[in-house]
């Protein structure tokens, strides 16, 4: 019976819950209305604390299945996380079932309607709150949450598990509680109407929200192409400084007094430049480096005394004057190297680029918080993380990729927006939409119950009547036997006449052995037995029975009848 019961409650509340998440798309919508709820709560009143492992099991595979869904890995800092919270799930289980006993009363069959009213307007309230008060908790001292979408957050949690519990407690309760004779029937007249209203909503949510995803990816687009058009634009500076330092370089004269008057004259600051420095080795000599006053002064000794020397391929830079885009990931920075040569002169131009910098300021300009963004260089392996926006993403996870032209090489964008960045821009109407659609499905159930309530109420009252009747008549049926038995055993003749008919309605059986007339007889002729007294002793018998019924008096006869 123990495995039973545990094997029943974590295939209710892992099925189902899983279910309702997959019909939903997305993890993090589970959030509008969250089944477990209601499952957890049911279970744990009904089988109590025998349970228990079947509902950790089933809140631990849903929350693996939860970091799946979001392309999260489940590591054992999230083992650790999610059993705080399962924690917080089975609270939530117990305290709702303790306050079904305390408030309603167990056993109890939701066939009135005072108590259908408690279950929906005290404990399911009551308990959703406790929980998500809880769970808010929680997530803030983990570092989930931030104080200031603490508000929101606790509303969204809670009217999911308000909606969970109210939708899918009767519903469960259908399926486990006794007496098996009050809530079977519920299976057509609340379970089914409920679910279909169920999935009829979620079936209309997924067909706008579908509709917001592709309106926010084609908006994205849009902020991807402006942010493509504002790189390119610095990566075409980029090309300027190295076309006029050659043209310095190989002009007539002293070609390290020009560059070094070129390098000296130029402004890293216009119009936002891609370079946050330029670093220039004359014959092996680093002689200056020229810095952006937005780059962080304390990092100017690392750059100007970093061996950029090693990152010199001299059979690479016979053959191309700009050297393959390197990222030095001690300085966390880009680079590239511009060789030049002139009579005897040499020089290597270091550029230090400034993408991660410029990128960071378009995402501010444009909104792009949430999203992640990679670059890879010139198709290598080696892809460089610009900005990690966080690890929930949508099970279909969307990766905008575009090619960006540097020089010779080719380098690809990409933007991959979180979770949290769909959320932040798919219209609130959606939401709330599906949520009023849940909150009618309970509402529907409610009534249900208190109609079918009634009904059941009804011809548990008509059965009841009907066993009081049938017992009544059995008594009385009995009563009669003995009544019959009595009348049959005694030395006098009963009998009972109708008077305006004439006939007689009853006479003891032993009147055919006395005077030898068939009973049918004395019960069928009209007037049998005033015709067989006495001719003589008629008119008198009559008379008396006339006076006694006219003063409504008792009287006694004796007359003579006429024997068979």
């Amino acid at each position: 019976m123990f495995i039973r019961q545990n094997l029943i409650t974590f295939s209710f509340y892992f099925i189902i819950t899983i279910t309702v998440v997959l019909l939903m798309n997305e993890p993090t919508q589970s959030i509008l209305m969250w089944p477990a709820a209601g499952i957890g709560i049911i279970a744990a009143l009904v089988w109590g604390y025998r349970v228990l492992p079947g509902l950790y099991l089933a809140e631990l595979g849903i929350s693996i299945v939860l970091y799946k869904f979001a392309n999260e890995d489940f590591n054992l800092t999230n083992f650790a996380a999610a059993n705080v919270f399962i924690i917080a799930g089975l609270f939530r289980s117990y305290f709702g079932a303790y306050l079904i006993k305390n408030i309603i009363g167990y056993p109890n069959s939701l066939i009135s309607y005072q108590s259908i009213i408690k279950f929906f307007l005290i404990v399911a309230p009551i308990a959703t709150i406790a929980s998500t008060i809880l769970y808010n908790l929680i997530k803030y001292y983990l570092g989930y949450l931030e104080p200031d979408s603490f508000t929101l957050d606790f509303f969204d949690w809670w009217i999911g598990d308000l909606l969970g519990f109210i939708i899918f407690a009767p519903f469960t309760m259908i399926f486990l509680c006794q007496p098996k004779s009050i809530w079977r029937p519920r299976y057509l007249t609340v379970g089914l109407p409920v679910i279909f209203i169920f999935l009829a909503v979620i079936f209309i949510y997924n067909k706008t929200h579908f509709s917001n995803i592709e309106r926010v990816n084609n908006n994205l687009n849009i902020k991807n192409e402006i942010l493509i058009s504002k790189i390119n634009q610095n990566i075409a500076w980029t090309r300027e400084i190295i076309n006029r330092s050659k043209e310095k370089f190989l002009s007539i004269g002293d070609p390290t007094i020009r560059l070094d008057n070129y390098f000296h004259n130029i402004s890293l600051e216009e119009n936002n430049k891609v370079l946050k420095a330029i670093i220039w080795i004359e014959n092996n000599n680093t002689h200056y480096v020229k810095i952006s006053k937005k780059y962080n002064p304390k990092k100017f000794i690392t750059l100007e005394t970093y061996d950029y020397t090693k990152f010199i391929d001299a059979s690479t830079l016979n053959t191309r004057i700009l050297s393959p885009t390197k990222y030095i990931k001690e300085l966390g920075e880009f680079i590239n190297i511009f060789h030049l040569r002139k009579n005897g002169y040499t020089a290597d131009i270091i550029l230090i680029h400034n993408v991660s910098d410029l990128i960071q300021e378009l995402i501010k300009t444009y909104d792009l918080e949430n999203i992640t963004i990679l670059l890879n260089i010139d198709n290598s392996d080696k892809t460089i993380t610009i900005k990690k926006a966080g690890n929930s993403y949508p099970i279909k996870k969307v990766t905008i990729k575009t090619p960006l032209n540097f020089a010779d090489e080719i380098w690809t964008l990409s933007l991959i927006p979180t979770t949290a960045y769909y959320k932040r821009n798919i219209s609130q109407l959606n939401y709330i939409i599906a949520k009023l659609g849940f909150l009618f499905a309970g509402l529907i159930g409610g009534m249900l119950l208190i109609i079918t309530g009634k009904t059941t109420l009804t011809d548990i009252q008509v059965r009841e009547r009907t066993l009081d009747l049938d017992s009544q008549a059995k008594d009385l049926r009995n009563r009669k036997k003995q009544y019959q038995a009595l009348i049959e055993q005694h030395p006098v003749i009963l009998w009972r006449q109708d008077i305006e008919n004439n006939t007689m309605e009853y006479i003891s059986k032993k009147v055919e052995g006395r005077f030898g007339y068939a009973l049918k007889k004395w019960l069928t002729d009209e007037n049998f037995w005033i015709n067989n007294i006495h001719p003589d002793d008629q008119n008198r018998v009559c008379s008396i029975i006339d006076k006694a019924l006219e003063d409504e008096q008792p009287f006694e006869l004796e007359y003579r009848f006429i024997c068979s």
